[in-house]
């Protein structure tokens, strides 16, 4: 689910003001915490958008 609808469901106005409470009460940001808790791929944006040998030949 994406952040700005969980932040509307919960009564915040803006996904900053959110955030910033998520941050305050957990440590760490929205994003970490998908991280951390495996509901993201943990990718490297510039790697993985880089050809691959196949690619290029």
């Amino acid at each position: 689910m994406p952040m700005n609808h969980i932040g509307e469901a919960l009564g915040f106005k803006t996904q900053t003001s959110f955030s910033q409470a998520f941050r305050a009460q957990s440590g760490m940001s929205p994003k970490e915490y998908r991280l951390s808790a495996g509901l993201l791929p943990d990718i490297d944006p510039v790697q993985d958008n880089e050809p691959s040998s196949e690619q290029t030949r």
